[in-house]
């Protein structure tokens, strides 16, 4: 079932509805079905929504450090937002001077026009 559908099946269980229009009509146990259907997508819709959390979050260094040497959005001991990499223990700038970093995040992801944003 599509999402859409899952949450119809369940607006018509939930307003008793005539079932012969529900998206889940035909198996006698369609609101086991609609139920389990619905549970399964809470779960993915929880797991996406965690993870993007994670990545529009500043992670302390203390707590986590990024991937080996990519690019990451970064906060310097000032405060300062920078472009920086973690490699061998320590942070450098785009330059390739060393930088204190106290926090992280990963950068956003490209537009979609790419180059035509």
């Amino acid at each position: 079932m599509t999402e859409k559908e899952i949450v119809q099946a369940l607006r018509y269980c939930k307003f008793g509805v005539s079932c012969e229009n529900c998206p889940a009509v035909g198996n006698e146990d369609c609101f086991d079905e609609v139920n389990t259907a619905a549970a399964d997508l809470i779960e993915r819709l929880t797991a996406e929504n965690a993870a993007l959390r994670e990545k529009k979050r500043w992670i302390s260094v203390t707590e986590k450090t990024p991937e080996y040497d990519m690019p990451q959005l970064a906060l310097n001991a000032d405060g300062d937002a920078l472009i920086a990499n973690y490699a061998y223990g320590e942070w450098f700038d785009t330059w390739g001077q060393d930088v204190e970093v106290t926090h992280w995040m990963p950068l956003p992801e490209a537009t979609e026009e790419g180059d035509k944003a």
